[in-house]
């Protein structure tokens, strides 16, 4: 009688059971032999890895391959560490982006993904209040190219597509560039005599507009003659559908349009704020208006979407929110003379309050993050109104400016040039742990106010203070095991 061993099963029993293993019994069980070794690097199962570790990770920008789902893996888990640890040199690096002479307004990310078989530097666009445009290497500091007519108005890129769209003050046209090799692709047609003062790309799941959609918030003194145009970047050059706004406030935030995962526009209008569901837009000539007005008690200052389609509005010591989901429902019928009927909402579904004047707001993991002008970064629960957590100084000495999250970490940068780093604990994502702060480098302290704004990529930190961007870049490095 014949003697059959775990070896001998056929190599789809073997791939099936790689499945059930965590990441370090996968290593353990890749050692055994040869054909556990190769069982094992299919890319099937370090997706699954990927993508449960990492629930926003974007598996289409992924290269395809033997064993690359794996070396991905293991590249993101090396920046991962870093990230924790936070020694200077050792866990990152430091470099200072010099080249405007006037302060940054905008900073993009684009082609920021960890691939080991296509390396590809972080490419970041910034924009100054002089009009001019920059596209800087992160990793070796320098701009690759340039746009310098001083005319821009506003910037917006897209990852997918490396699109770039810039639009001008001279000309009411919106050009679109290829950022990897500054090529001009397609010019777009705006009102004539009009500026855009906000861009955004937008990817709809579900929507008849094509994907992906480009918007313009065009701003006028006249209140018939604010809107907001919706084009079609890889197609015809004039817009496929115009938003009409009723009423324009001269107060323009930096942030101006706010877009939720499930395609909700809005934008703020002095004392409300006016919402649009994309998805259910269809390409026509007649100006739409709001299918949804939030009408708050004073000026609202700052404005987010949060998990479930709940709108956050904040003005100094209070946050409303806001269920909208009811009056974007009641606006999907439409009339014969294709406009949607407007709903208002006037009432929002609960308050906080808080004992500080607040500064910036931030939504992750089904929270709220808010800073406030003393230094402090809340965690808030938006369902119940609880304030969960609140670190106080040391982190932040002076005023909170910026806040950026995602499942993973949570980075506060403030006008005392600090940048703060906290993670997520592993047992409960209602509760953060505060880590480090952020070293090295010179930001000319006499010249800057501090840092007003935060960005966190794959592998990269950045903080902007005046005309420069400090880059904080944690390398990865291709391991040859894998651990939790």
């Amino acid at each position: 009688m014949s003697s059959y061993s775990i070896s001998d099963l056929p190599m789809d029993c073997i791939i099936n059971i790689c499945h059930f293993l965590s990441t370090k019994d996968l290593v353990s069980f890749s050692e055994v032999c040869k054909s556990f070794y190769e069982s094992s690097l299919v890319g099937s199962i370090w997706r699954r890895f990927s993508v449960s570790r990492w629930p926003f990770c974007d598996v289409a920008q992924v290269s395809q391959g033997p064993g690359r789902w794996r070396r991905y893996y293991i590249a993101r888990r090396s920046v991962e560490r870093h990230f924790d640890k936070g020694r200077p040199n050792e866990d990152y690096k430091v470099k200072t982006l010099r080249g405007h002479e006037a302060p940054i307004t905008t900073v993009l990310t684009v082609t920021d993904v960890i691939d080991w078989d296509n390396p590809r530097p972080p490419l970041l666009i910034s924009l100054c209040s002089e009009g001019k445009v920059k596209c800087w290497d992160a990793l070796e500091a320098k701009v690759l190219w340039s746009l310098n007519e001083g005319a821009v108005t506003a910037i917006a890129a897209d990852d997918v597509t490396s699109q770039l769209a810039s639009s001008c003050s001279t000309n009411a046209t919106v050009t679109i560039w290829n950022v990897n090799n500054f090529t001009l692709e397609k010019t777009l047609t705006s009102v004539p005599g009009k500026t855009i003062v906000s861009l955004k790309y937008k990817h709809l799941s579900t929507s008849s507009l094509p994907t992906p959609i480009l918007m313009g918030y065009i701003a006028a003194a006249h209140p018939q003659l604010s809107s907001i145009q919706i084009w079609n970047p890889n197609g015809d050059v004039k817009p496929l559908v115009q938003l009409e706004v009723p009423s324009y406030s001269e107060v323009l935030p930096k942030e101006i349009l706010h877009v939720s995962r499930n395609g909700l526009l809005a934008i703020n209008n002095a004392d409300t704020v006016l919402v649009w569901n994309l998805g259910i837009l269809t390409a026509q000539e007649s100006p739409v208006p709001p299918h949804t007005t939030v009408h708050c008690d004073s000026t609202v200052a700052i404005t987010c979407w949060l998990h479930n389609n709940c709108l956050a509005t904040h003005f100094t010591k209070q946050i409303d929110i806001w269920d909208v989901n009811t009056a974007i429902s009641a606006t999907h019928e439409r009339t014969f003379q294709f406009h949607y009927r407007e709903s208002n909402i006037y009432t929002p579904l609960r308050s906080i309050h808080t004992s500080h004047t607040l500064t910036c707001l931030c939504p992750s993991n089904q929270l709220l993050l808010a800073g406030d002008s003393s230094g402090n970064v809340h965690i808030l629960d938006p369902t119940n109104g609880n304030c969960l957590q609140v670190f106080s100084k040391p982190p932040h000495v002076s005023m909170v400016t910026d806040i950026c999250a995602d499942g993973e970490r949570v980075i506060s940068c403030s006008k005392d040039f600090s940048i703060r780093v906290y993670r997520w604990t592993q047992d409960n994502t209602t509760q953060l742990e505060s880590l480090y702060t952020l070293l090295g480098g010179s930001v000319a302290h006499k010249k800057h106010d501090g840092f007003w704004k935060v960005l966190c990529t794959q592998s990269c930190c950045l903080g902007i203070c005046g005309n420069q961007i400090k880059v904080y870049t944690f390398a990865a490095k291709l391991a040859s095991t894998v651990s939790e």
